[in-house]
Order: structure tokens, then C-alpha cells, then sequence
């Protein structure tokens, strides 16, 4: 369906071509010398002529021919310009505006969720150094070498071994603190040597 603007310039065009018409084949209004000009100067024959070497391509020059081989090229489906409505842009700026919110919320929800999972580890530490306590070291082993281990909660472990009730391992021993990491949670937490 066309628009009221393309009916217009269709309109338009049709009007000129039956000018125009008009004005060459009736020998029209216009001055002496020119084509519909009435006047027997020839210069109408001459321009129908040139009209009809062109179409039987006798004696065509390069620029006619690349002008006609232009024209009889495929044109675009839509000849005139098309701009978005005002009623387009609106929906294109609101549909921008909804994707903003809800990237802004995901953004957040992710902030929200690294919040918790630090609240959680910081709980979950603080229960750690709660339930373990270092009270000190030995050394164990043979003359020819000596392992440091850690006393926690009156049992001795060596660095690598499983705390009892599962879940937690001894990462390293020194002589002022011992890290454990719970398998479970996947934290670590230095338990201070107790006094």
C-alpha cells in the first residue's frame, strides 16, 4: 500500500510526462529554436533523432552508454527515502531504557549474591575458629628428620591429614598458627596459636 507521499510524487511525474508530451507532440508554447517550439528549425527532429540512436545504439558515446546500462540495472524496492516515526523511536528508546533496567538489576543481583557468599565465608570462618583450637606443636619423626605438627582440639595432626568429623584438612603448620581449609565450604582459615 502506498503512502499519501508516494501517491504525491507519482502524481507529480505523471503530470510532467503528460506535459511533456503535450508540449512536443502538439509543437507547444515554447520559443523559437527549441524543441516544441513550433518553429521549423529542425531542432525537434534533431532531438527525436538523438533519442533514437540512442535506443538503437548507433553511434552511442560512453557516457549515454554507461547512463542507459545504469538504468536498465535492478532498482532498490523502495525508490524514496523512509525515516522512523516519531511512534517508532519512542518504542526503540523505551525497549533501550527496559534493557538498561534490567542489566542495572542483574548488576546488582550479582553484587548482592558476592555480598552473601562474603557474609558467608566471614560466618563460616568465625565458626571454624570457634570449633578448632590450636593449643600447640610437636615434632615427631626419626633422628634423620622431624615434622612439625599441630595439636588442635588435643589431637595431633600432621600437615596434609584429615581433621576428625571430616570435611577439613591441615594446609600448613607453623609454630604461630595453623591453616585449615574445609573441603565442603572451600574457605581457609588461620587458626591462631591459643595462649
Amino acid at each position: 500500500m502506498r503512502t499519501k507521499r508516494e501517491k504525491f510524487l507519482i502524481g507529480l511525474v505523471v503530470l510532467a510526462l503528460l506535459y511533456g508530451g503535450y508540449a512536443l507532440l502538439s509543437g507547444g508554447a515554447g520559443k523559437k529554436g527549441q524543441p516544441g517550439s513550433g518553429g521549423g528549425d529542425g531542432a525537434s527532429v534533431q532531438w527525436v533523432e538523438g533519442i533514437q540512436s540512442l535506443l538503437t545504439g548507433s553511434a552511442t558515446p560512453p557516457l549515454q552508454q554507461a547512463v542507459v546500462a545504469r538504468a536498465l540495472e535492478p532498482w532498490p524496492d523502495d525508490l524514496i527515502l523512509t525515516a522512523p516515526l516519531p511512534s517508532e523511536l519512542i518504542e526503540q528508546e523505551e525497549a533501550r531504557q527496559e534493557a538498561i533496567r534490567k542489566a542495572a538489576a542483574a548488576v546488582a543481583a550479582a553484587r548482592q549474591r558476592t555480598l552473601d557468599d562474603a557474609e558467608q565465608k566471614k560466618r563460616l570462618r568465625g565458626e571454624l575458629r570457634k570449633r578448632f583450637v590450636y593449643s600447640g606443636w610437636v615434632y615427631t619423626g626419626d633422628t634423620g628428620g622431624k615434622t612439625l605438627c599441630a595439636v588442635l582440639n588435643g589431637v595431633v595432626y600432621k600437615q596434609g591429614e584429615e581433621l576428625e568429623g571430616g570435611g577439613h584438612v591441615v594446609k600448613s603448620i607453623t609454630l604461630t598458627h595453623v591453616v585449615i581449609v574445609s573441603s565442603e565450604q572451600g574457605i581457609e582459615v588461620t587458626i591462631p596459636i591459643s595462649e
